[in-house]
Order: C-alpha cells, then structure tokens, then sequence
C-alpha cells in the first residue's frame, strides 16, 4: 500500500461510480449516456487492472493482492464519503490523482 496505489484505487471505484446514472447525475449534473457508461466502465476496468499489476510488482503476489483490495477498499470509502458531503470534489480529486499519478511514475527510481 503506497500512494500511487491509493490513487490507482481511488481512480478506479471513481470510475465504476460515475457509469451509474445516480452517481454520475450527482457528480456532473446531466444524465449519463450509454456511451458514456461504456467508457467509464472501461476505465475502471482498465484502472483495476493496472493497480492489481503495480501491487503485485512492487510487493509480490502475497503482499500485492492484499494491497491491491486495500488500496480499492480506501478508495471506495474515500469516494462514499465525497459523494455524500461534496460530490462536485470527486471531479478536482480525480483530476489531482491523475496529475500526481503522473508526476510519482515520472520520478527517476
């Protein structure tokens, strides 16, 4: 569990959430089109995918897994939270998590 797969989880249930018509009716405001919850849907697959491989890279197959659910398991509270008290939040946090994704693999290892 580090910050890049906190973010990654966060990312990814953000995803899921905004392929829901209430979720995303309450984050953006319009109504959700099927090709738009096509693609959110593929993003958070897309987003599951690659925090389940980063875990399991960086910590191996025993420790990744279950850094994997956690970093998913914080996401979701994180983002239940957001969407209860401040849904427009989801937005500027998703964009600052994709910004900071950025700039933490840019860093020389």
């Amino acid at each position: 569990m580090n910050s890049v797969g906190l973010i990654l989880g966060f990312l990814t249930v953000a995803g899921f959430a905004l392929s829901m018509k209430p979720h995303h009716q309450a984050i953006l405001n319009r109504p959700l089109k099927d090709r738009e919850k096509r693609c959110y849907q593929f993003a958070g697959v897309i987003a599951a995918l690659v925090t389940f491989i980063y875990s399991v890279k960086t910590h191996g197959w025993d420790f990744g897994l279950t850094g994997a659910v956690i970093d998913l398991t914080i996401g979701g509270l994180l983002l239940t939270f957001l969407i209860s008290y401040q849904p427009r939040a989801v937005v500027w946090l998703s964009g600052i998590g994709m910004a900071g994704l950025l700039c933490l693999l840019a860093l020389p290892r």
